[in-house]
């Protein structure tokens, strides 16, 4: 390996006038984000549309507070409140418990009915411990 093969026990070589341990985490990613940050910032905008038209820009947005108004309208769970996709413009335009009853009366957001909850799998199973199944050692 010659004189760049370093031992065990051996420093690592520096130049004059730097520390002597070569890698400092904090100064490389700090160089990496900077480059990273200056060559987003000369990089054109991805969204060219949100620049011509502002109002396009509130459909891009998370309708989380529309849900949470219409779960505690509705009285049920945030899971079980449907917000209509082909609206979702003006769905997020509502900011209001008054406007978000409007949308309801309107059918753009609609309660979802309960999910069922079978026994079926539950009787199968009774029925083959009757027969004597599920019993053995490993389930006592």
């Amino acid at each position: 390996f010659g004189s760049s093969h370093l031992g065990s026990n051996a420093q690592p070589k520096t130049r004059a006038g730097h520390s002597r341990h070569p890698f400092v985490p904090g100064a490389a990613t700090m160089t990496q984000a900077q480059a990273i940050t200056a060559q987003a910032s000369q990089l054109p905008s991805q969204h060219p549309a949100s620049e011509s038209a502002p109002e396009s820009a509130c459909a891009d947005m998370s309708m989380t507070l529309q849900k949470r108004l219409a779960a505690e309208i509705k009285k049920c769970g945030r899971g079980r409140i449907w917000l209509d996709p082909n609206e979702a413009n003006e769905i997020s335009m509502a900011n209001s418990r008054f406007n978000i009853r409007k949308l309801i009366k309107d059918g753009l957001i609609i309660r979802k009915a309960v999910k069922m909850h079978s026994r079926s799998r539950v009787r199968k199973n009774q029925e083959a411990k009757r027969k004597g199944r599920h019993t053995g050692i490993g389930k006592r």
